[in-house]
């Protein structure tokens, strides 16, 4: 009689991250972005807090954090956060910009520019910082600079990215006038 061989039975695979298993707080984290793109931000949180418990000394989860709470509009808890993970890591441009929108929440535009200005010294080529400081600076009638930081979110931006249209818009609204010779 011919016996048919029965695959071994098989559970969840561990995620490997460069070719190393995930840590705990790393597959909390994968999961709380997930949650965060499908925008269910309280599970989001709650995966972050878990990864946080698993791994106290990353910079990445508090900022992770951050944003979570400032899309709930928790901006003091979000602060906290980002705060912290910038006295781990001065680096972490997100910390930084996470700060500037919440300045702009708060109608805080000169503080607002100082945090974006920092985001852009770690990461000079992301758009969303461009066009978030053009945003300060157009509140503060600062038409040039806001023009020109517009102008520059648009050079590194991509042909598809969500935000051209309306940065494409704002240029040609605020297009600075031409200096006579």
């Amino acid at each position: 009689m011919l016996r048919r061989k029965v695959p071994p039975p098989t559970g969840p695979q561990l995620r490997l991250s460069t070719g190393a298993p995930l840590s705990i707080a790393d597959r909390y984290l994968e999961r709380g972005l997930h949650h965060y793109q499908h925008k269910k931000f309280a599970e989001a949180l709650a995966d972050l807090d878990e990864a946080i418990y698993n791994a106290s000394g990353l910079a990445e989860l508090y900022v992770t954090r951050a944003v979570i709470l400032y899309e709930m509009e928790r901006d003091d808890d979000a602060t906290e956060d980002a705060e912290y993970a910038l006295r781990l890591d001065p680096r972490q441009w997100i910390g930084h910009y996470i700060l500037g929108l919440i300045a702009i929440r708060h109608e805080d535009f000169p503080q607002a520019v100082e945090h974006f200005s920092q985001a852009q010294r770690y990461a000079p080529t992301r758009p969303e910082i461009f066009f978030s400081r053009s945003i300060a600076f157009h509140q503060q009638d600062e038409m040039t600079l806001a023009y020109y930081d517009m102008d520059s979110a648009l050079q590194v931006m991509k042909s598809d990215h969500k935000l051209r249209k309306e940065a494409n818009k704002f240029v040609t609204q605020v297009k600075p006038a031409k200096k006579k010779k």
